[in-house]
């Protein structure tokens, strides 16, 4: 795979994987328009990632990097993972501010706008198999907390808090680190599309989380 520019616009609140300790599902949109996601991506690479001094402004940022398709176990065409996961081959370039009512970012982000949920959903069943679009609701109505577990599974935390490689440490000596705080709650919008289509959508934006 040829490398690919990419303009990250979406970071989910961690969760626990058996495989590369906490991860960050993260997506954003290329040159053309296409969304995008990069997947797994650990946490402990976006806690050491600093852009102008803050992790905030990893957001709405054009990052260019090797990523291959994940073909094998991921049927959705907007799924890849990078190909170098200490991410040496990674470069960093402009961010997109808020300027004129965020008008960068939106000439970006709008280039593609769904206003109708059913035909976003006809699109995601093959053969498009469509996982991620830009979708603008008619309306919010509400927004909704339910009450969640309150701790990890027993299984995930004690695997998450066993002696792990200290990210930042080059001499890769281990040493305990703390774990990610579980949130007790799920979140949600409930919302109407341009027909009056009623549907809920859970949050999963690690802003939710950071907010909470």
């Amino acid at each position: 795979m040829p490398r690919l520019r990419v303009l990250i616009t979406v970071t989910t609140y961690p969760l626990p994987s058996r495989s590369y300790d906490e991860l960050v599902c993260t997506a954003g949109i290329l040159e053309n328009g296409e969304w995008i996601r990069i997947y797994p991506v650990p946490l402990e690479f976006m806690r050491g990632m600093k852009i102008k001094g803050s992790f905030r402004k990893f957001k709405y940022t054009w990052i260019e990097l090797d990523l291959k398709r994940r073909i094998k176990d991921d049927f959705r065409p907007e799924s890849y993972s990078p190909v170098d996961y200490s991410f040496k081959d990674l470069e960093v370039f402009d961010s997109l501010e808020t300027n004129n009512f965020w008008q960068e970012r939106k000439e970006i982000c709008l280039k593609n706008v769904y206003t109708n949920l059913e035909t976003l959903i006809a699109e995601s069943r093959e053969p498009t198999n469509k996982s991620m679009a830009t979708f603008k609701p008619k309306q919010i109505l509400k927004f909704r907390a339910v009450q969640d577990d309150r701790e990890w599974k027993p299984g995930w935390k004690a695997q998450l808090q066993q002696l792990q490689l200290d990210f930042e440490n080059t001499s890769e000596s281990p040493k305990k680190r703390e774990l990610i705080r579980k949130l007790p709650y799920k979140f949600y919008y409930e919302f109407i599309d341009e027909n009056d289509k009623l549907s809920k959508m859970m949050i999963e934006d690690w802003e939710i989380g950071e907010l909470f």
